[in-house]
């Protein structure tokens, strides 16, 4: 369908110039906008080029995932988590602070991230957001910059969650549910 119509586009473009007696470019144009075909093609996927998805446990890249902590299939800890160009849920409603303080990291490029959290869960965030959007659940932050905020019960000299996260055009959304809803 695209040959068909740009010989159809170049041929009146050609009748232009002979009647009108105007001097466009017309392989230059033909060239650019054969060029952007090409762009879009590749982005939707039509040459067989697909971005490559990646779905772990700890990481969603160019897809869509549900993150638990600690992990489901894993015996080890491993406290990062990735969304790049995708969207995922991190489900931290059954983290145990009886032993200590826990720390976990978020990295989110392009991305859309849900940190799920018990309302009863002492939690401080410590983000930094380049053109992204932090929203916890007393406020929210769109912009440029270190970005800190902490839950009611926040007690440093208590067991409690950190959360590092980066976040670089993206979005990380915090949520609080109860403990027995999720």
């Amino acid at each position: 369908m695209f040959w068909g119509l740009a010989f159809v586009v170049f041929g009146v473009v050609l009748l232009i110039n002979q009647i009108l007696g105007w001097n466009l470019p017309i392989l230059r144009i033909l060239f650019a906008v054969f060029i952007i075909y090409l762009g879009v093609k590749m982005l939707f996927g039509s040459f067989g080029f697909r971005p490559q998805q990646v779905k772990t446990d700890y990481q969603a890249v160019f897809s869509q995932s549900d993150f638990s902590f600690p992990s489901k299939d894993s015996t080890d800890d491993k406290k990062s988590y990735q969304t790049i160009f995708g969207e995922s849920v991190l489900d931290l409603t059954n983290i145990d602070l009886s032993q200590g303080s826990q720390s976990i990291k978020i990295d989110n490029v392009f991305g859309k991230t849900i940190l799920r959290l018990r309302k009863d869960t002492p939690y401080k965030v410590e983000a930094s957001v380049v053109f992204g959007n932090i929203h916890s659940p007393d406020r929210e932050n769109a912009s440029l910059g270190d970005w800190t905020d902490q839950s009611d019960n926040f007690n440093k000299g208590e067991n409690h969650l950190l959360i590092q996260a980066d976040v670089v055009f993206g979005k990380l959304k915090i949520e609080l549910v109860d403990v027995d809803k999720k």
